[in-house]
């Protein structure tokens, strides 16, 4: 949805607080040799039919292209999302951060949520 200004923000009740998601697309960065971040990639691409989430491989080329603050020796350990804000969440952080963009992914996202509870 859009308004006058541009797009509106999208809200989402979060910790009893009302604040704004952090801006799509997202960009996930992972090990293009690692067998489990390859299946990951796999089932991303196969439930993000919106375009939400864009993957790119540490081997694909420099990460500065990604984000200046992206290290290979932290890429390669965990998995990265940088927002189209720059903002980078590691590991699980990540993990939700690409449920929370994926409307058929969202069930992970809700149980992040509840376990924080």
């Amino acid at each position: 949805m859009t308004g006058v200004m541009g797009p509106l923000p999208v809200w989402a009740l979060r910790e009893n607080w009302l604040v704004e998601r952090r801006r799509l697309p997202l960009t996930a960065v992972y090990d293009g040799q690692c067998e489990i971040c390859q299946a990951a990639v796999s089932w991303i691409r196969v439930l993000d039919r919106r375009g939400a989430v864009s993957c790119v491989a540490v081997q694909d080329g420099p990460l500065a292209d990604v984000h200046p603050g992206l290290a290979l020796e932290n890429c390669m350990a965990q998995l990265h999302v940088v927002d189209s804000d720059g903002q980078i969440d590691v590991g699980w952080q990540a993990v939700t951060r690409i449920a929370e963009a994926i409307p058929l992914a969202r069930p992970l996202a809700a149980l992040d949520r509840l376990t924080r509870s």
